[in-house]
């Protein structure tokens, strides 16, 4: 049988290998930060400098450049060295899921402040910490409860359109399924349901429903995971229609695969 700690480390693993391709391709979300005059304004102030130059000095935009190449190469070697080795200092852990927690908040600003989309990012952010924590004791097994729950109810209150449901959600539901925008709309609506409802389900005091949860969010985090590739491919440009996707794909893995460590973990107890 698969062990969880095996699991638990191929998730997180997917999430510092994906992210290390998503910032070396893209921007990091520092440039939210750096590039925003609320943020930068009183600083620059302080020493002089006009925001318009700045904002025009193209050695500041090759600097965030730089700064996320260096990330994204740092969480390269992080997953790597976790791949090969069984145990890694405790402060590279939360050295990482600082980055993560950053990055979630710096984009959850970007993102006019919507909580479900910062509730999304829980188990991208703290995966690291179950991974470091992997022990047999109730403490873990509530704060990975509350991760995996977290982040489905976000993708919940998105889908059931209580928050605006993001674009992307209806055309990737469109793409992949092939329904129209209201009939995706609808389905989004009903798992956005099967969201909460499931996700209150992983705090019930009998196992034979946690274990219900669980099987769901396994099967819908990679559901969704994989919709990103899905949704995105386009048959007359082949493969490369995913250049800007796949990494998507391998940072959701994970979304399925956290409830499955728990789920594993669950039977063997």
């Amino acid at each position: 049988m698969i062990q969880s700690k095996k699991i638990i480390k191929v998730a997180f693993i997917l999430i510092l290998l994906g992210s290390a391709f998503r910032y070396f391709l893209f921007d990091t979300p520092l440039r939210i930060f750096f590039w925003n005059e609320e943020n930068m304004k009183p600083f620059l102030n302080l020493i002089g400098i006009q925001w318009e130059d700045y904002a025009n000095n193209t050695l500041v935009d090759k600097t965030i450049v730089i700064i996320g190449k260096i990330i994204s190469s740092f969480l390269l070697i992080c997953g790597l060295v976790i791949a090969f080795k069984d145990k890694v200092y405790q402060s590279i852990i939360y050295i990482l899921t600082f980055i993560f927690l950053l990055f979630a908040i710096l984009t959850w600003k970007d993102n006019f402040y919507h909580l479900p989309f910062l509730l999304e990012q829980s188990v991208f952010c703290f995966t690291g910490i179950i991974y470091l924590k992997n022990q047999e004791n109730k403490t873990l097994v509530l704060f990975t409860k509350i991760i995996i729950a977290l982040t489905f109810i976000g993708h919940g209150l998105y889908a059931l359109n209580i928050y605006n449901i993001p674009g992307e959600f209806v055309q990737l539901t469109m793409n992949a399924t092939g329904y129209e925008e209201e009939k995706s709309k609808l389905f989004l609506k009903l798992f956005g349901f099967f969201d909460l409802i499931f996700s209150f389900l992983l705090f019930s005091s009998k196992q034979k429903w946690v274990n219900i949860g669980l099987i769901y969010c396994v099967l819908w985090g990679f559901l969704t995971a994989f919709s990103r590739i899905l949704g995105h491919y386009h048959e007359e440009l082949g493969i490369h229609s995913l250049d800007e996707y796949w990494h998507e794909c391998i940072i959701r893995i994970p979304n399925g695969l956290v409830p499955l460590f728990l789920y594993v973990k669950a039977k063997k107890s």
